[in-house]
Protein backbone atom coordinates (compact mmCIF):
# COMPACT_ATOMS: atom_id res chain seq x y z
CA UNK A 1 0.00 0.00 0.00
CA UNK A 2 2.89 2.55 0.72
CA UNK A 3 4.35 1.67 -2.27
CA UNK A 4 1.59 1.95 -4.52
CA UNK A 5 1.24 5.47 -2.62
CA UNK A 6 4.68 6.30 -2.82
CA UNK A 7 4.55 6.12 -6.93
CA UNK A 8 1.67 7.97 -7.17
CA UNK A 9 2.92 10.62 -5.09
CA UNK A 10 6.19 10.40 -7.18
CA UNK A 11 4.62 10.39 -10.14
CA UNK A 12 2.90 13.50 -9.42
CA UNK A 13 5.88 15.12 -8.63
CA UNK A 14 7.73 14.34 -11.61
CA UNK A 15 4.88 15.74 -13.70
CA UNK A 16 4.77 18.86 -11.75
CA UNK A 17 8.61 19.09 -12.01
CA UNK A 18 8.01 18.72 -15.87
CA UNK A 19 5.60 21.28 -16.05
CA UNK A 20 7.95 23.68 -14.36
CA UNK A 21 10.73 22.83 -16.68
CA UNK A 22 8.31 23.58 -19.59
CA UNK A 23 7.50 26.96 -18.33
CA UNK A 24 10.62 27.75 -16.97
CA UNK A 25 11.85 26.82 -20.76
CA UNK A 26 9.17 29.13 -22.12
CA UNK A 27 10.05 32.11 -19.86
CA UNK A 28 13.73 31.84 -21.39
CA UNK A 29 12.96 31.68 -25.05
CA UNK A 30 10.63 34.90 -23.81
CA UNK A 31 13.49 36.38 -22.29
CA UNK A 32 15.60 36.13 -24.79
CA UNK A 33 13.53 36.75 -27.56
CA UNK A 34 12.69 40.21 -25.53
CA UNK A 35 16.38 40.88 -25.21
CA UNK A 36 17.22 40.54 -28.96
CA UNK A 37 14.35 42.76 -29.57
CA UNK A 38 15.01 45.30 -27.62
CA UNK A 39 17.59 47.17 -30.20
CA UNK A 40 14.44 47.11 -32.39
CA UNK A 41 12.06 48.44 -29.93
CA UNK A 42 14.17 50.81 -28.51
CA UNK A 43 14.72 51.88 -32.51
CA UNK A 44 11.17 52.36 -32.97
CA UNK A 45 10.51 54.16 -29.66
CA UNK A 46 13.17 56.48 -30.99
CA UNK A 47 12.02 56.90 -34.48
CA UNK A 48 8.51 57.69 -33.42
CA UNK A 49 9.98 60.52 -30.67
CA UNK A 50 11.83 62.33 -34.31
CA UNK A 51 8.77 61.92 -35.56
CA UNK A 52 7.10 63.78 -33.13
CA UNK A 53 9.58 66.62 -32.68
CA UNK A 54 9.16 69.19 -35.56
CA UNK A 55 11.21 70.69 -38.21
CA UNK A 56 11.78 73.41 -35.14
CA UNK A 57 14.73 70.93 -33.99
CA UNK A 58 16.78 71.28 -36.82
CA UNK A 59 16.39 75.10 -37.09
CA UNK A 60 19.47 76.89 -36.91
CA UNK A 61 20.29 80.64 -36.64
CA UNK A 62 23.94 82.40 -37.60
CA UNK A 63 24.97 84.31 -34.81
CA UNK A 64 27.65 87.36 -34.89
CA UNK A 65 31.17 85.20 -34.44
CA UNK A 66 30.11 82.93 -37.81
CA UNK A 67 28.95 80.16 -35.86
CA UNK A 68 25.19 79.08 -35.73
CA UNK A 69 23.12 77.61 -33.44
CA UNK A 70 19.61 75.72 -33.04
CA UNK A 71 17.08 78.07 -32.74
CA UNK A 72 14.99 75.99 -30.53
CA UNK A 73 15.88 74.34 -27.67
CA UNK A 74 14.91 72.37 -24.17
CA UNK A 75 15.38 74.91 -20.83
CA UNK A 76 16.05 73.36 -17.54
CA UNK A 77 15.81 75.98 -15.11
CA UNK A 78 14.00 75.13 -11.86
CA UNK A 79 14.30 71.56 -13.31
CA UNK A 80 14.77 68.94 -10.02
CA UNK A 81 17.45 66.67 -9.77
CA UNK A 82 17.00 63.50 -11.22
CA UNK A 83 13.74 64.80 -13.31
CA UNK A 84 16.25 67.03 -15.08
CA UNK A 85 17.90 64.21 -16.26
CA UNK A 86 14.89 62.42 -17.51
CA UNK A 87 13.77 65.21 -19.48
CA UNK A 88 16.80 66.25 -21.35
CA UNK A 89 17.70 62.59 -22.39
CA UNK A 90 13.74 61.98 -23.51
CA UNK A 91 14.31 65.91 -25.51
CA UNK A 92 17.50 64.37 -26.89
CA UNK A 93 15.85 61.28 -28.23
CA UNK A 94 12.78 63.60 -29.80
CA UNK A 95 15.09 65.10 -31.88
CA UNK A 96 16.35 68.20 -29.31
CA UNK A 97 20.17 69.44 -30.02
CA UNK A 98 20.33 72.22 -27.82
CA UNK A 99 19.78 72.23 -24.43
CA UNK A 100 20.34 75.31 -22.24
CA UNK A 101 21.45 75.09 -18.47
CA UNK A 102 23.47 77.56 -15.78
CA UNK A 103 25.84 77.32 -12.57
CA UNK A 104 23.02 78.62 -10.08
CA UNK A 105 20.32 76.12 -11.38
CA UNK A 106 22.06 73.38 -9.66
CA UNK A 107 21.46 70.39 -12.32
CA UNK A 108 24.59 70.63 -14.37
CA UNK A 109 25.23 67.11 -13.64
CA UNK A 110 22.11 65.65 -14.59
CA UNK A 111 22.79 67.40 -17.97
CA UNK A 112 26.10 66.10 -18.34
CA UNK A 113 24.85 62.58 -16.93
CA UNK A 114 21.89 62.75 -19.49
CA UNK A 115 24.10 63.80 -22.33
CA UNK A 116 26.65 60.95 -22.02
CA UNK A 117 23.83 58.23 -21.86
CA UNK A 118 22.06 60.06 -25.10
CA UNK A 119 25.65 59.99 -27.19
CA UNK A 120 26.61 56.30 -25.52
CA UNK A 121 23.31 54.62 -27.39
CA UNK A 122 23.86 56.97 -30.24
CA UNK A 123 26.73 56.82 -31.81
CA UNK A 124 25.89 58.74 -35.03
CA UNK A 125 25.41 61.36 -33.17
CA UNK A 126 28.57 63.55 -32.29
CA UNK A 127 29.14 65.45 -29.36
CA UNK A 128 29.43 68.60 -32.29
CA UNK A 129 25.87 67.98 -32.91
CA UNK A 130 24.85 68.72 -29.22
CA UNK A 131 24.32 72.31 -28.41
CA UNK A 132 25.20 73.40 -24.78
CA UNK A 133 24.46 76.67 -22.93
CA UNK A 134 25.40 77.36 -19.46
CA UNK A 135 25.80 80.45 -17.19
CA UNK A 136 28.15 82.19 -14.52
CA UNK A 137 25.92 83.20 -11.81
CA UNK A 138 27.80 87.13 -10.89
CA UNK A 139 28.36 87.72 -7.20
CA UNK A 140 29.96 90.75 -5.99
CA UNK A 141 33.53 90.65 -5.28
CA UNK A 142 33.91 88.05 -8.16
CA UNK A 143 36.25 88.67 -10.92
CA UNK A 144 38.05 86.76 -13.61
CA UNK A 145 39.40 84.33 -11.43
CA UNK A 146 36.27 83.34 -10.03
CA UNK A 147 34.63 83.06 -13.30
CA UNK A 148 37.40 81.26 -15.21
CA UNK A 149 36.86 78.38 -11.56
CA UNK A 150 33.24 78.66 -12.28
CA UNK A 151 33.57 77.91 -15.82
CA UNK A 152 35.62 74.79 -15.29
CA UNK A 153 33.69 73.38 -12.42
CA UNK A 154 30.59 73.51 -15.02
CA UNK A 155 32.33 71.40 -17.55
CA UNK A 156 33.58 69.22 -14.89
CA UNK A 157 29.70 68.52 -13.67
CA UNK A 158 28.89 68.16 -17.52
CA UNK A 159 31.97 66.20 -18.16
CA UNK A 160 32.10 67.94 -21.45
CA UNK A 161 35.88 69.66 -22.72
CA UNK A 162 33.70 72.99 -23.91
CA UNK A 163 30.40 74.62 -23.51
CA UNK A 164 29.40 75.86 -26.83
CA UNK A 165 27.86 79.30 -25.72
CA UNK A 166 28.73 80.48 -21.78
CA UNK A 167 26.40 83.35 -20.44
CA UNK A 168 26.59 86.04 -17.91
CA UNK A 169 23.60 85.12 -16.04
CA UNK A 170 22.79 88.82 -14.94
CA UNK A 171 24.18 92.20 -14.76
CA UNK A 172 23.79 93.29 -11.47
CA UNK A 173 27.46 93.49 -10.09
CA UNK A 174 29.78 96.16 -10.36
CA UNK A 175 32.41 93.82 -11.84
CA UNK A 176 30.44 92.80 -14.66
CA UNK A 177 32.68 94.11 -17.28
CA UNK A 178 36.26 92.51 -15.75
CA UNK A 179 33.53 89.15 -15.95
CA UNK A 180 32.69 89.59 -19.37
CA UNK A 181 36.39 90.44 -20.09
CA UNK A 182 37.19 86.63 -18.31
CA UNK A 183 34.75 85.25 -20.95
CA UNK A 184 37.28 86.31 -23.99
CA UNK A 185 39.88 84.80 -22.10
CA UNK A 186 37.66 81.47 -22.05
CA UNK A 187 36.52 81.70 -25.32
CA UNK A 188 40.75 82.55 -26.49
CA UNK A 189 41.31 79.08 -24.62
CA UNK A 190 38.38 76.99 -26.39
CA UNK A 191 36.66 76.37 -23.16
CA UNK A 192 33.82 77.89 -24.38
CA UNK A 193 32.85 78.61 -28.47
CA UNK A 194 30.33 81.43 -28.11
CA UNK A 195 30.35 84.15 -25.37
CA UNK A 196 27.31 86.34 -24.51
CA UNK A 197 25.01 87.36 -21.59
CA UNK A 198 21.88 87.42 -20.09
CA UNK A 199 18.78 89.78 -18.34
CA UNK A 200 21.22 92.36 -19.93
CA UNK A 201 18.95 96.03 -20.56
CA UNK A 202 19.90 98.54 -23.56
CA UNK A 203 22.10 100.57 -20.77
CA UNK A 204 23.87 97.46 -20.09
CA UNK A 205 24.63 96.11 -23.67
CA UNK A 206 25.65 99.93 -24.88
CA UNK A 207 27.87 99.78 -21.77
CA UNK A 208 29.56 96.52 -22.21
CA UNK A 209 29.72 97.06 -26.29
CA UNK A 210 32.19 100.05 -25.38
CA UNK A 211 34.75 98.45 -24.24
CA UNK A 212 34.28 94.94 -25.30
CA UNK A 213 36.75 93.18 -27.69
CA UNK A 214 34.60 90.50 -28.76
CA UNK A 215 30.80 91.23 -28.67
CA UNK A 216 28.31 89.01 -27.40
CA UNK A 217 26.54 86.69 -29.39
CA UNK A 218 23.02 86.44 -27.38
CA UNK A 219 21.08 88.06 -24.58
CA UNK A 220 18.98 85.73 -23.17
CA UNK A 221 16.03 87.42 -21.77
CA UNK A 222 12.34 86.83 -20.65
CA UNK A 223 10.32 87.39 -23.35
CA UNK A 224 7.05 86.16 -24.78
CA UNK A 225 3.77 87.24 -27.00
CA UNK A 226 2.51 88.63 -23.61
CA UNK A 227 5.65 90.86 -22.99
CA UNK A 228 9.29 90.93 -22.59
CA UNK A 229 11.70 92.11 -19.56
CA UNK A 230 11.19 96.32 -19.84
CA UNK A 231 10.13 98.30 -22.42
CA UNK A 232 14.06 98.36 -23.11
CA UNK A 233 14.52 94.87 -23.87
CA UNK A 234 11.35 94.78 -25.75
CA UNK A 235 12.16 96.69 -28.44
CA UNK A 236 15.57 94.30 -29.21
CA UNK A 237 12.84 91.30 -28.41
CA UNK A 238 10.66 91.97 -30.43
CA UNK A 239 12.82 93.50 -33.75
CA UNK A 240 11.13 97.12 -33.42
CA UNK A 241 13.59 99.77 -33.66
CA UNK A 242 11.67 102.74 -31.41
CA UNK A 243 14.24 104.49 -30.00
CA UNK A 244 11.56 106.69 -27.32
CA UNK A 245 13.48 107.33 -23.97
CA UNK A 246 17.03 105.62 -25.46
CA UNK A 247 20.23 107.19 -27.18
CA UNK A 248 21.04 106.71 -30.47
CA UNK A 249 23.83 104.47 -29.99
CA UNK A 250 21.00 102.41 -28.34
CA UNK A 251 19.05 102.66 -31.75
CA UNK A 252 21.72 101.97 -34.10
CA UNK A 253 22.83 98.67 -31.91
CA UNK A 254 18.88 98.01 -32.58
CA UNK A 255 19.16 98.53 -36.24
CA UNK A 256 22.14 96.34 -37.13
CA UNK A 257 19.81 93.02 -38.06
CA UNK A 258 21.81 89.71 -35.69
CA UNK A 259 24.06 92.24 -34.14
CA UNK A 260 23.07 90.61 -30.74
CA UNK A 261 20.37 87.81 -30.86
CA UNK A 262 17.78 87.55 -28.31
CA UNK A 263 17.35 84.29 -26.65
CA UNK A 264 13.62 83.86 -24.74
CA UNK A 265 13.48 82.29 -21.61
CA UNK A 266 10.05 81.51 -20.64
CA UNK A 267 8.32 82.04 -23.38
CA UNK A 268 5.01 80.49 -22.55
CA UNK A 269 4.72 82.88 -19.79
CA UNK A 270 4.50 80.12 -17.12
CA UNK A 271 1.04 79.29 -18.97
CA UNK A 272 -0.43 82.15 -17.48
CA UNK A 273 -1.64 83.46 -20.62
CA UNK A 274 -2.96 80.22 -22.18
CA UNK A 275 -6.50 81.36 -21.65
CA UNK A 276 -6.62 84.92 -23.30
CA UNK A 277 -9.18 84.66 -26.15
CA UNK A 278 -6.75 86.44 -28.61
CA UNK A 279 -4.46 83.59 -28.24
CA UNK A 280 -6.83 80.76 -28.25
CA UNK A 281 -8.45 82.16 -31.24
CA UNK A 282 -5.38 81.91 -33.50
CA UNK A 283 -4.39 78.32 -31.73
CA UNK A 284 -8.28 77.26 -32.60
CA UNK A 285 -7.55 78.18 -36.53
CA UNK A 286 -4.05 77.12 -36.95
CA UNK A 287 -4.67 73.66 -35.23
CA UNK A 288 -1.91 74.21 -32.43
CA UNK A 289 -2.43 74.66 -28.67
CA UNK A 290 -1.71 77.78 -27.62
CA UNK A 291 2.04 76.81 -26.17
CA UNK A 292 2.99 75.73 -29.62
CA UNK A 293 1.73 78.78 -30.47
CA UNK A 294 3.78 81.32 -28.57
CA UNK A 295 6.84 79.50 -29.60
CA UNK A 296 6.36 79.43 -33.53
CA UNK A 297 5.63 83.02 -32.68
CA UNK A 298 9.29 83.86 -30.87
CA UNK A 299 10.85 81.71 -33.73
CA UNK A 300 9.03 83.37 -36.54
CA UNK A 301 10.55 87.12 -34.76
CA UNK A 302 13.44 85.71 -35.30
CA UNK A 303 14.16 84.45 -31.78
CA UNK A 304 16.19 81.61 -30.17
CA UNK A 305 13.72 80.25 -27.98
CA UNK A 306 14.07 77.26 -24.47
CA UNK A 307 10.69 76.53 -23.29
CA UNK A 308 11.12 74.35 -20.20
CA UNK A 309 9.11 71.03 -19.17
CA UNK A 310 10.19 67.84 -17.42
CA UNK A 311 7.03 66.74 -18.87
CA UNK A 312 7.74 64.29 -21.47
CA UNK A 313 4.09 64.48 -23.56
CA UNK A 314 5.09 68.44 -23.53
CA UNK A 315 8.75 68.05 -24.61
CA UNK A 316 6.97 66.71 -27.63
CA UNK A 317 4.25 68.65 -27.81
CA UNK A 318 6.24 72.08 -27.53
CA UNK A 319 8.28 70.57 -30.82
CA UNK A 320 5.43 70.34 -32.70
CA UNK A 321 4.85 73.21 -34.40
CA UNK A 322 3.53 72.55 -37.36
CA UNK A 323 4.49 73.02 -41.49
CA UNK A 324 2.88 76.26 -41.75
CA UNK A 325 3.70 79.32 -40.52
CA UNK A 326 1.76 82.11 -38.42
CA UNK A 327 0.16 84.41 -41.24
CA UNK A 328 1.27 88.03 -40.70
CA UNK A 329 -2.39 88.83 -39.25
CA UNK A 330 -2.17 85.85 -36.63
CA UNK A 331 1.47 87.55 -35.88
CA UNK A 332 0.04 90.97 -35.50
CA UNK A 333 -2.58 89.43 -33.42
CA UNK A 334 -0.20 88.35 -30.83
CA UNK A 335 1.76 91.61 -31.14
CA UNK A 336 -1.23 93.12 -29.35
CA UNK A 337 -0.49 90.59 -26.63
CA UNK A 338 2.78 92.96 -26.26
CA UNK A 339 1.52 94.14 -22.39
CA UNK A 340 4.77 94.30 -20.12
CA UNK A 341 3.93 90.85 -18.38
CA UNK A 342 6.16 90.17 -16.06
CA UNK A 343 6.15 86.50 -14.46
CA UNK A 344 9.39 86.90 -12.39
CA UNK A 345 12.50 88.97 -11.53
CA UNK A 346 13.52 92.07 -14.05
CA UNK A 347 17.52 92.27 -13.08
CA UNK A 348 17.79 94.82 -16.32
CA UNK A 349 16.51 97.23 -14.21
CA UNK A 350 19.86 96.92 -12.94
CA UNK A 351 22.03 100.68 -12.86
Amino acid sequence: VHARTFAKLFAKYSAARALVRACTHICDSFLTCALRSAPFFAAVVRDSCKMAASAACQQRIALNDGRTMPSFGLGVWQAPLGQCSSAVLHALRCGYRHIDTAEVYGNEQDVGDALAIFLKERPDVQREDVWVTTKFFPRHGLGRAAVIRACRDSLRKLRLQYVDLYLIHAPHTRERLEQYRALEALRAEGLCRSIGVSNYGIHHLEELLAVCAVPPCVNQVRGSASGASTPSTRRIFTGRVQPVHHTLAAARVLRVQGYILVEAYSPLARAKKFRDPRLLDVARRCSLTPAQVMIRWCLQRGCIVIPKSVTPARIEENAQLGDAPLSAADMNSLDALDEHFVTHWDPTRSP
